[in-house]
């Protein structure tokens, strides 16, 4: 069999077997097994959460343990924010504290992920959506926010920090609670 190179390769048995087994594996995985269960639910078709934090766990799946929520430049697709869990206790923001410059928007687009990775989709249409408040301490004219979806947009409305806590809420009741965010709204963003 030639190669990219125009040399041949040898094939043997040996690569003939490994790949009959991995086009096996890869069959069997899509299937599941004869019960109607997989390997991720208890053959009741809802994913198995018990090895999962309880603080993590949603309605019928869960958010991943590493990084749940990550705030995206909706231009470069560069994560600006994340958290980084820990539990309750010790988890926190990565890239902090997050810039909005005065008088102007910085929009981000948040993602929660699940175990896979995948986003959870977000807005009023959907089961979860995105809210917000602020910490005690944190003055109600430092930033203005708008949520649209999976778009949250901050105003830098007076020089100065805070902090906000982001909620995942499901049709109203929140679900998860970040850790505090700080937030610094400056004369510039300095890059």
């Amino acid at each position: 069999m030639p190669t990219q190179d125009g040399s041949r390769r040898r094939v043997t048995r040996r690569t003939v077997v490994a790949s009959l087994a991995a086009g096996v594996a890869g069959l069997a995985g899509c299937l599941g097994s004869d019960d109607g269960s997989t390997d991720e639910d208890g053959g009741d078709g809802k994913e198995d959460l018990s090895d999962v934090d309880p603080q993590l766990r949603l309605d019928g799946t869960a958010l991943t343990d590493s990084f749940p929520i990550q705030f995206l430049d909706p231009q470069s697709e560069q994560s600006v924010a994340e958290v980084h869990w820990h539990g309750t206790e010790y988890s926190h923001w990565h890239f902090m504290p997050f810039e909005v410059p005065l008088d102007e928007w910085r929009p981000v687009r948040a993602q929660f992920l699940d175990r896979d990775l995948d986003p959870i989709p977000l807005g009023e249409d959907e089961t979860h959506q995105i809210a917000v408040e602020r910490t005690e301490g944190t003055p109600s004219d430092l930033v203005g926010i708008e949520i649209d979806g999976n778009l949250v947009n901050f105003h830098g409305t007076s020089l100065g920090e805070g902090e906000l806590i982001f909620h995942l809420a499901s049709d109203g009741e929140e679900v998860w609670t970040s850790p505090p965010f700080e937030v610094a709204v400056v004369e510039e963003i300095e890059e």
